[in-house]
């Protein structure tokens, strides 16, 4: 009971400071956290400056139920929220995409610790430190500098701005450094660069199919007539008699009589 009672009363404590959520994003979140007071003002902060649900979680002791209260911005106040519905996503009016875990494995209750169905993007933050839970949210939700600073100052954290040698020096870095990060690379010239580094392949491509194309080609047969010089017949003249017939033919001459010759 005195438990449940704690509960309440750091709830109500950080109440008053999440009155300003976000609502209508699409981008929406949601933060899962326990009952930490430095957590919970923490997490009021960020939704200050993004659409971000709360949802606070109580483990109690022994066989304590485990208590989860969801932070009604309408109301501005915490109202009890089903696991359940948590679980399927019914608990929300806008499904979040993202959900963001915050508890190691002792403080984050099994019920909470996998991912929903529901969630594109999970991002499970081990440390209750509010720096660590500030860059761990920053990397998916990417705080510009003006709210960075906003953190900073509500939550006594020391920026450090690690793009200002870049801007200072430009994109190559400082004179005497060896840059490591992406050259820009003129269109026209990459153009060429691409052209020509494919033209040998494409000479390749055309040889291979011009000899593929030979070996395909069926080669005419030829005949001996047909090699060499073509020759016209021989012209045949005189006059055309059978075998053995100019024989016969004295010998026929020969037994006839003067007269009948």
């Amino acid at each position: 009971m005195n438990k449940m009672h704690t509960f309440f009363i750091a709830l109500l404590l950080v109440a008053g400071l999440g009155h300003t959520v976000h609502a209508g994003n699409k981008d929406r979140a949601v933060i899962v956290m326990p009952v930490r007071y430095t957590v919970v003002q923490f997490a009021f902060d960020v939704a200050r400056i993004r659409p971000v649900e709360l949802l606070a979680y109580d483990k109690g002791m022994g066989d304590e139920p485990l208590l989860l209260h969801a932070w009604d911005s309408a109301a501005n106040n915490w109202s009890p929220a089903d696991i359940a519905a948590y679980q399927d996503g019914s608990l929300f009016a806008q499904t979040p995409k993202r959900v963001f875990l915050v508890g190691d494995e002792a403080d984050l209750p099994a019920e909470l610790a996998a991912a929903p169905a529901w969630a594109k993007d999970v991002t499970p933050i081990g440390s209750l430190k509010v720096l660590d839970m500030a860059n761990a949210i920053n990397s998916k939700m990417k705080f510009s500098k003006r709210e960075w600073k906003r953190l900073a100052a509500r939550h006594n954290l020391k920026l450090h701005d690690e793009n200002a040698e870049k801007r200072r020096y430009g994109r190559y870095g400082k004179p005497g450094t060896t840059y490591s990060g992406p050259r820009k690379v003129n269109p026209l010239v990459a153009r060429f660069r691409s052209l020509k580094k494919d033209k040998p392949a494409l000479k390749e491509a055309v040889e291979e199919a011009v000899e593929i194309e030979d070996a395909t080609t069926e080669t005419p047969a030829t005949t001996p007539e047909a090699e060499g010089e073509v020759k016209a017949p021989a012209l045949v003249t005189g006059t055309i008699s059978e075998p053995g017939e100019g024989a016969a033919t004295a010998e026929i001459e020969a037994a006839m009589s003067p007269d009948w010759k």
